[in-house]
């Protein structure tokens, strides 16, 4: 990849290639573990304890409460300290919104950490308020709390495949946030910063794919999404979501250099698997013409859904 050009490779997709590298020596070997293991979740948290050694018995009991298993075993034990002291200083304080960024130079993006009470729409919200300023997210992690509060951690670069951290731009998103998640900006309201696809990427071909598998998951239909990544991608996504009324309980988004892949864990209005062939057809078209990029040559494909 390097020797294609100076400008393909970087330091993002050397983490994504090297997180490739180490879950694929895990399942050749065999030590791949389940994410609900209780004994992982258990060093977690206490590693996490450890850290926390200004915080009462009780505080600390209190925040360990706030996170499903998945939570404990998605970041390391430095993202989960900041991420505690992020939330123990929200409450303190009574804010209703927390954001916080930081530039992580050797993946080449910027961490921003959003945590506000969770709400119908509040990720698709988010996704346009980075949409909006020109940002590309190229990976994003979203929990709900057994309090209700969402806990979104998205990675974003800008066009060029750097660091999304010009100051002033790093103003205008935080500030855009905001007013989207105040409801000063409606969801139809946002529009998109004009931003061109790299013409490197043009050489690709990405087929739309939609697949809606009611398999994985005992609890959640699991809906996985690919696609040419582009500004504005996962607003178009997560709008088709909401304006179907599906809650996202959580999501794992990713890019691989022209492709996105986003996977959501979602249920229906009522809390409830979609399980009937009709609405799963339809939220299978609906997205498909969310993502359909007109300009790569392919028809949108058959319905995929189980």
């Amino acid at each position: 990849m390097r020797a294609t050009g100076p400008t393909v490779w970087n330091n993002w997709k050397a983490e994504l290639l090297r997180e490739l590298y180490y879950s694929t020596a895990d399942v050749l070997s065999g030590s791949q573990l389940n994410h609900t293991d209780n004994r992982r979740v258990d060093i977690a948290k206490e590693s996490l304890r450890a850290r926390l050694n200004d915080w009462s018995e009780k505080d600390i009991e209190v925040h360990l409460s706030r996170g499903y298993p998945g939570y404990w075993l998605t970041f390391d034990v430095d993202t989960l300290v900041r991420q505690a002291y992020l939330m123990r200083a929200a409450e303190v304080s009574g804010k209703l919104l927390s954001i916080e960024s930081r530039v992580v130079n050797d993946l080449d993006v910027t961490e921003v950490t959003i945590y506000t009470q969770d709400h119908p729409g509040l990720f698709s919200l988010i996704a346009g308020a980075f949409a909006a300023v020109g940002a590309n997210v190229v990976d994003a992690k979203i929990f709900t709390t057994p309090q209700g509060m969402a806990l979104d951690v998205f990675r974003l670069q800008d066009f060029n495949d750097r660091a999304f951290d010009e100051p002033s731009a790093l103003s205008r998103m935080e500030l855009q946030v905001e007013k989207s998640i105040a409801g000063e900006t409606k969801l139809g309201e946002i529009q998109t910063e004009h931003m061109f696809i790299a013409a490197r990427t043009r050489v690709f071909t990405v087929a739309p794919r939609v697949i809606i598998d009611n398999q994985a998951s005992a609890t959640h239909t699991v809906i996985e999404i690919n696609g040419r990544d582009r500004p504005g991608f996962l607003f178009s996504v997560t709008r088709v979501l909401y304006s179907l009324s599906l809650q996202i309980s959580s999501s794992k988004i990713s890019t691989y250099g022209e492709r996105a892949v986003d996977v959501f864990y979602v249920k229906d209005g009522f809390g409830m698997k979609v399980t009937h062939k009709g609405r799963s057809k339809k939220i299978h078209d609906e997205l498909l013409r969310a993502i359909h990029d007109s300009d790569d040559g392919n028809p949108p494909q058959k319905a995929a859904a189980e």
